[in-house]
């Protein structure tokens, strides 16, 4: 059923969760909210109780405009491709 399972659960069973170095190159890396955990390959935002320091702040503002860069981009196929909604 489409929408039952967590996109981290997708990402777990997944070809790429399971050998991630056969698709992510050393120095490459993946970028998900909250919702995933951090993983040498995939970087996550750190939660608010993590927010002390000024460079975790930024990280956050860095990691946070990315994905919003690539939610905006899948917008943008979905508007041009129906067939992807």
């Amino acid at each position: 059923v489409t929408g039952s399972w967590h996109d981290s659960r997708l990402l777990s069973n997944s070809a790429i969760g399971r050998q991630p170095r056969h698709f992510i190159s050393v120095g490459e890396y993946l970028i998900g909210d909250t919702g995933y955990a951090c993983l040498p390959w995939l970087l996550t935002p750190f939660k608010e109780p993590d927010l002390t320091s000024l460079a975790r702040r930024r990280y956050n503002k860095c990691i946070s405009s990315m994905r919003v860069t690539v939610e905006n981009a899948f917008s943008r196929l979905k508007s041009r491709f129906p067939v992807l909604r």
